[in-house]
C-alpha cells in the first residue's frame, strides 16, 4: 500500500469530480490500491475509504444517477477530516 494513499486518494477522486477520469478508471485504481487500507492505521482514511465504497454501491444500486453521485463524493472530501491532517 502506498504510503501516501491519502493524497493519490483525493487526486484521483477529484480527477473523477472533475470529469478528467472516467467513473470506470476510477473503480479500476480505488479497488486495488485500497484494498488493505486498514493497514494504514489512519481512522480518517478508512471512514473516507467506505464512504467513498458505499457512495459507489449506492449508485450501481440505482440510487445515485452519476450527476448525485459526482455531488456525493464532493460532499464527502469537503467534510473529510483526511484534509485536516
Amino acid at each position: 500500500m502506498p504510503e501516501h494513499l491519502d493524497g493519490l486518494l483525493l487526486t484521483n477522486l477529484a480527477r473523477y469530480i472533475r470529469g478528467s477520469m472516467s467513473l470506470d478508471a476510477f473503480e479500476q485504481w480505488l479497488i486495488p490500491a485500497t484494498w488493505d487500507v486498514e493497514k494504514v492505521g489512519n481512522p480518517a482514511l478508512i471512514d473516507l475509504v467506505s464512504q467513498i465504497k458505499l457512495r459507489l454501491a449506492e449508485f450501481s444500486n440505482g440510487h445515485w444517477t452519476e450527476k448525485e453521485l459526482r455531488e456525493q463524493l464532493l460532499k464527502l472530501v469537503g467534510e473529510s477530516p483526511v484534509l485536516r491532517d
